[in-house]
Formats: structure tokens, C-alpha cells, sequence
């Protein structure tokens, strides 16, 4: 009788470890997915941010007419929110006649300057994850060329 006691203590103490690495393994695990939704969040906050930063720069472009970047840039012309730490680059594509539109107008009066603004930040721990979005802007012009 004295010998199964000894047994008993045995098997409890391997249930006791399993129990443990069964704990310790699920405590990672839970903080790793901890993690991984917290940088999703990052990412998220990250994109909503260029998103605006973006809009905000086109909506500035479109209201200061003739001095747009949209009608003077020849190149690439970068641009710096820093309120939200966003870098954002104009750039000049090509120019064209425009696209049909419900306004009419005679055909070789307006001509249509296409650029794409590029604007990126970094989110994260150290700044390691980035974040671009593209968008393509046709802006009429006057075409003085005939």
C-alpha cells in the first residue's frame, strides 16, 4: 500500500506539469495575438490618417486655383503634413485632352494635367510598418496652345 502511494504522488506531479505548460503555452499565445491586434489597430489608425492627410491636400490644391501644384508642377513636388506625419508627392504625369464630362465645352478648349499624389507614413514600434496610398487627379487646364 505504502508503494501506490508514491505512484499517485508521481502521476500528480506529471498532471501538474502538463497543467503548467498547457498554462504557460496559452499566456504566449494571448499575448501574441495581443500584439498582432494591436499593430491591425496601428495600421488602421495609420491608413485613416493618410486617407485625410491626402484628402486635406487635395481639397487645399482645388482651392487655390491657378496657384495649385495640380496646374504649376512640372515633376514631383513633395509635401509635408506635419500635424499628421504624413510625406506626400505630387507628381506629374502627362497632359491630355479631358475626358467626356456633363458640361460641354468646345474640345480644344480645355486640356486635363493627370498627376498621382503618393502619400505614406510609418506606424509602430521603431516606425518599422509603412502605409502608402495612391490617387490619380485629372485637373483641367485652359489650353492656351489651341
Amino acid at each position: 500500500m505504502k508503494h501506490q502511494q508514491g505512484i499517485v504522488l508521481f502521476f500528480a506531479l506529471v498532471v501538474l506539469l502538463v497543467l503548467t505548460v498547457i498554462g504557460t503555452s496559452l499566456a504566449v499565445s494571448a499575448g501574441f495575438s495581443a500584439r498582432m491586434a494591436s499593430t491591425s489597430a496601428e495600421r488602421v489608425e495609420a491608413f485613416h490618417m493618410i486617407n485625410g492627410a491626402q484628402l486635406r491636400l487635395i481639397e487645399d490644391e482645388a482651392s487655390r486655383a491657378g496657384d495649385s501644384r495640380f496646374v504649376t508642377v512640372t515633376g514631383t513636388d513633395q509635401v509635408t503634413d506635419a500635424s499628421l506625419n504624413v510625406n506626400s508627392d505630387i507628381e506629374f504625369n502627362i497632359e491630355t485632352g479631358c475626358r467626356r464630362s456633363s458640361t460641354a465645352s468646345s474640345a480644344s478648349l480645355f486640356g486635363c494635367r493627370h498627376l498621382d499624389v503618393t502619400s505614406r507614413t510609418t506606424f509602430g514600434r521603431n516606425n518599422r510598418g509603412n502605409v502608402a496610398v495612391v490617387s490619380a487627379v485629372e485637373q483641367p487646364v485652359f489650353n492656351i496652345g489651341g
